[in-house]
């Protein structure tokens, strides 16, 4: 049996004698453009995903108060949209946040290589996250709560347990002072 990360495997274990399990995370995809050296905006923050509740898009908008001098860009439809774009506004950050849709995927890497950074705020043990792996492709500094398989390619300094950690590791490895 193959398992896309060890959080999968412990559940598939639940069932399947664990020697029989075998870890194969999802793979750089070779049809994903190649980097293009594009002009950054060091101060956007990327997410791309599925607009639904364990995605954590709503936390990741509640920590735009605290990061003043960053944008928000959300790549990605769903049921949640409506609910977050009122958010949006009822905080007025509509300057700060930005709402692109659903994109083709082959327009994906303009967005991640464009972005400062690529926060994936997931809020349930995701069994992998492709959305990483294309934003490392696209050579965009990721941060990731440790739900799930993030966790497994991601160098703890890139990890958070929980999204409100996320302003002060920004500004951490943005080298400002953290108070």
């Amino acid at each position: 049996f193959i398992a896309l990360s060890n959080p999968v495997k412990q559940i598939f274990s639940r069932k399947i004698d664990e020697e029989k399990i075998e870890v194969i995370p999802n793979m750089y995809d070779p049809e994903f453009p190649e980097f293009q050296d594009l002009e950054t905006d060091e101060k956007e923050i990327l997410f791309v995903g599925t607009l639904i509740e364990r995605k954590g898009v709503k936390d990741l908008i509640e920590q735009m108060e605290e990061l003043q001098n960053h944008t928000l860009r959300i790549v990605g439809d769903g049921e949640q949209k409506q609910e977050l774009e009122k958010k949006v506004e009822k905080k007025g950050l509509e300057d700060r946040v930005t709402f692109e849709g659903f994109v083709d995927h082959s327009q994906l890497p303009k967005y991640y290589e464009k972005a400062g950074w690529f926060v994936h705020p997931g809020k349930w043990p995701e069994p992998f996250g492709r959305t990483i792996l294309e934003a490392m492709q696209m050579k965009t500094p990721v941060i990731a709560t440790k739900k799930g398989g993030p966790k497994d390619v991601l160098d703890k300094n890139q990890l958070i347990n929980e999204l409100d950690e996320l302003p002060q590791k920004i500004k951490e490895l943005e080298g400002e002072e953290v108070k």
